[in-house]
């Protein structure tokens, strides 16, 4: 009996010295700083696309990094004249996989595959005095791209051919802070939760005048809510607007 006690403290005492061992995870850690030439400069915003690469808009120019390294597309001499500016302020990926690029100015887009920017800005000064600054990009499933400028101009253009598609809404904003979110159903349909109240593309009327800040999609329909105790849903099967008490938690909801 001794001796199976002995051999089980021996057992147990070698799996608690191994278990921390074991677990720990085999993660490959790459640690970046300034002292790399390709990022160089401040950053300003990363994301992760489809395909799984990493894109890091900064100061000087737009990275790619594949696992292998980073590839930095920049206005130099003879190469990306397009690119007014290197400093990217914010970046978001299109339905076509394509990286919206802000700088302090204009708007361009980074068409992936043929790695070039297309400089979208002159698009939206068209019939303008003064140059509209984007401050925000919704870029939905269905290949539409919003963008709500500093003074609450909305865009909306075709991920297909921005320079061709471009219209702008007269939702009577005032700010960028005045649209607090846009967003796509799953039967198609674009809604704008505004200060104005909510509307939905392709319709002329708003479809509420509450200031809705929240939207959950769900495949029946979509729940808007703007405090506890307004919110209201939108009825795919009966296509009817109805005020009804929420559902469940205010966690279900996304900002």
């Amino acid at each position: 009996m001794k001796s199976l006690s002995k051999i089980f403290v021996a057992c147990l005492a070698w799996v608690l010295v191994c278990l921390p061992i074991s677990a720990v995870p085999f993660v490959k850690t790459q640690i970046f700083n300034d002292n790399d030439e390709a990022i160089q400069g401040r950053l300003t915003q990363i994301l992760q696309d489809k395909q799984g690469f990493i894109w890091v808009s900064t100061f000087n120019g737009l990275l790619k990094y594949d696992s292998y390294g980073f590839r930095k597309y920049k206005s130099l001499p003879g190469k990306y004249p397009e690119l007014e500016s290197n400093r990217i302020n914010g970046i978001w990926e299109n339905s076509n996989g394509d990286i919206w690029c802000l700088t302090g100015e204009s708007i361009y887009l980074f068409k992936v595959k043929e790695e070039r920017f297309i400089n979208v800005q002159p698009v939206l000064n068209r019939n303008r005095a003064v140059a509209p600054r984007v401050w925000n990009v919704y870029c939905l499933e269905n290949g539409i791209t919003w963008m709500i400028g500093l003074d609450g101009e909305c865009f909306r253009l075709s991920d297909d051919d921005p320079l061709n598609t471009c219209e702008e809404l007269p939702y009577g904003q005032e700010s960028f802070l005045d649209i607090s979110r846009i967003v796509l159903d799953r039967h198609g349909n674009e809604w704008i939760l505004s200060h104005n109240g909510l509307y939905r593309y392709g319709h002329a009327d708003k479809t509420s005048s509450l200031h809705f800040v929240m939207a959950e999609v769900f495949d029946y329909g979509v729940w808007f809510v703007n405090s506890l105790t307004q919110t209201a849903f939108y009825d795919e099967n009966t296509a009817s607007f109805n005020y009804r008490e929420r559902p469940e938690s205010g966690s279900r909801f996304r900002i």
